[in-house]
């Protein structure tokens, strides 16, 4: 006996498509983490402090390279963009300045409200690096600040 073949579903039966996948915490900015997580315990302790230290000196050298020097043309010759108008090292270039941002807020965000959950991070013994995180924090929350006042 043959099979019979089995029946296609008919131009009028509606074919859905999957759900969506839920949302995971990589759609989240780190702000938006934040205050969702207000309140819960820190993870900060379960890390070395000089690894956060470290990782905050990376960040900074990030948001530097991102908010001073992008946007030029990769040549140290000269202070030309590609061009031909000249530029100072200080000013902000539109190119990247979003990611700077970014990199800027993560920094902030770990020297005000990531360290300080920390255990040891009122010792004695980082006193100097915290001094430095918060320095460093202040001067980043500026420039982010006065960038913001520049767009507008």
């Amino acid at each position: 006996p043959s099979q019979s073949p089995s029946p296609s579903p008919s131009p009028s039966s509606p074919i859905l498509p999957p759900p969506p996948p839920p949302p995971t915490k990589a759609l989240l900015t780190p702000s938006e983490r934040h205050h969702l997580l207000r309140g819960t315990s820190c993870n900060a302790p379960f890390v070395p402090l000089s690894r956060h230290f470290d990782t905050q000196s990376h960040l900074l050298s990030l948001f530097d390279a991102l908010y001073f020097h992008s946007g030029t043309d990769g040549d140290d010759d000269d202070d030309d963009d590609d061009d031909g108008t000249a530029t100072s090292r200080n000013e902000r270039p539109s190119n990247g300045y979003s990611i700077a941002y970014a990199v800027g807020l993560r920094y902030v965000e770990m020297a005000l409200f990531r360290l300080p959950c920390h255990g040891y991070y009122r010792s004695d013994g980082v006193r100097e690096e915290r001094r430095e995180s918060l320095g460093q924090a202040a001067r980043v929350a500026r420039l982010l600040r006065d960038g913001m006042e520049g767009d507008s």
